[in-house]
């Protein structure tokens, strides 16, 4: 308490204060919006300017420190930092501070893409897009060089089989298989899904990149069952398929005759079937 003169007379003046703790480096205070104070050690602070009696407070952290977050708290019935003189200085201002916690770290994003090598030697990439962000391969994907059942004689495998297992998809999920093998695939490749019996997928072959889609629990997912994890064993195949024999040569168009000539043609037939038929009525 300070006595201060206002209009010649003796006015008592209180100040606003309190404690510090947890500091690690400068936290700079206010009063009433002013009256910065920069604090740098543990203990008790107070602020330049004192204030009348019955006058408001409210003390705030107007710049943290590096790496911490202070609170205020302490003060009148608020416990808030904030109260109004009453006849004392005030001493009860609590301000805390805390080293900032590091958010925890973003979980990793799920694997969608493979790279090793096939069978033939070259490097291949398998990959797959979706909607469905918690889609993840569940462990490694395998470049095969075959797999049982082996296709039939039919197909022939253009580098091997890749088998993998995408998991954590929400149940009916589809994803978008990419298959790059390095190389321009051959005239004629298409996705064959392996088993009993290998049949081809709906898909495309561009280039070096086969494509085609799965989604969970039909057609394309092996285990068969809506549960958010699709199988698949398959591969870039070609196919004998059928062929139509090639044309021995130019059709020969078949030789006509005139109208009369015909009706000649059929009367002498007529004619000459008259005597049989006849003889064998008389025998009869």
């Amino acid at each position: 308490m300070s006595p201060v003169l206002v209009n010649g007379a003796p006015v008592s003046t209180y100040s606003v204060g309190g404690d510090v703790s947890g500091l690690s480096g400068t936290v700079t205070l206010q009063n009433n919006g002013g009256d910065d104070l920069d604090v740098s050690a543990i203990g008790g602070f107070t602020f330049l300017s004192e204030l009348t009696d019955t006058s408001a407070y409210a003390v705030t952290v107007q710049t943290d420190p590096a790496g911490q977050t202070c609170t205020v708290t302490g003060g009148g019935a608020g416990d808030d930092g904030t109260g109004t003189i009453a006849t004392a200085d005030v001493t009860n201002v609590v301000v805390t501070c805390a080293d900032d916690v590091a958010p925890p770290p973003p979980p990793p994003p799920p694997e969608n893409s493979y790279t090793n090598t096939l069978p033939s030697g070259a490097t291949g990439t398998l990959s797959f897009t979706t909607a469905d962000a918690a889609c993840t391969f569940a462990g490694s994907a395998q470049f095969l060089d075959t797999v049982t059942p082996a296709p039939p004689a039919s197909i022939v495998l253009v580098d091997g089989v890749i088998s993998f297992t995408i998991s954590g998809c929400t149940p009916g999920a589809t994803v978008e298989i990419s298959m790059d093998y390095g190389s321009t695939l051959p005239a004629g490749s298409n996705p064959w899904k392996a088993g009993s019996p290998w049949y081809q997928l709906s898909g495309s072959v561009s280039g070096s990149v086969m494509t085609y889609s799965l989604t969970d629990g039909v057609t394309g997912d092996d285990d068969g069952v809506v549960n958010g994890t699709i199988v698949d064993p398959s591969g870039a195949a070609t196919s004998a398929g059928v062929t139509t024999p090639a044309s021995s040569g130019p059709v020969t168009p078949v030789p006509t005759m005139p109208v009369y000539a015909l009706i000649l043609t059929i009367l002498g037939l007529l004619f000459a079937a008259r005597g049989p038929i006849s003889a064998a009525v008389r025998e009869v």
